[in-house]
C-alpha cells in the first residue's frame, strides 16, 4: 500500500479540515497502483472513541468511476500497473454527524482487501 503525494480537499489548505455539516467536500489525489487492479472500493471512516465508524454514502462504494487515467481522461477500471491515475470524488458532511474533532482514514482498497493508496488527515466536523 502506498500513501498518495498529492491529496487535495476543498476548503482545506492545512489540517485539521474543518467539515461542515450540510456541506459537499471534494478529494482528489493522484496515485499508482503497483499490481493491475479490476475493480476498487472507497474505505472510508472516522476515528470516534478510538473506533472506525464508516462515512454513511461513501464508505464500501465503488471508486472505479472516480478514477481518470491522467494520459486519456478515460474513467473508470480496470487499472494497469506503473499507470499514474487522478481520483475525483466528493462527499456529503451530513448532520448526522456529530461535532467532533477526529481523524479520516480514506483508501481505495480491492474487493480481497489489498490497499492501493490510503491517507490520513486531521478533521474537524463543524
Amino acid at each position: 500500500m502506498k500513501e498518495s503525494d498529492s491529496i487535495t480537499i476543498s476548503g482545506c489548505n492545512s489540517p485539521p479540515c474543518k467539515l461542515k455539516k450540510k456541506t459537499k467536500i471534494n478529494v482528489e489525489f493522484k496515485f499508482v497502483p503497483d499490481s493491475d487492479v479490476s475493480k476498487l472500493e472507497n474505505s472510508v471512516f472516522a476515528y470516534v472513541l478510538g473506533l472506525p465508524v464508516p462515512f454513511v454514502g461513501v464508505d464500501s462504494t465503488s471508486a472505479c468511476n472516480s478514477i481518470h487515467d491522467e494520459e486519456t481522461g478515460k474513467s473508470g477500471c480496470p487499472l494497469k500497473a506503473g499507470t499514474k491515475y487522478t481520483y475525483k470524488n466528493s462527499f456529503d458532511v451530513l448532520e448526522v454527524y456529530p461535532k467532533i474533532r477526529t481523524t479520516v482514514q480514506w483508501a481505495l482498497r480491492e474487493p480481497n482487501g489489498k490497499d492501493h493508496v490510503c491517507f490520513k488527515v486531521d478533521s474537524r466536523i463543524v
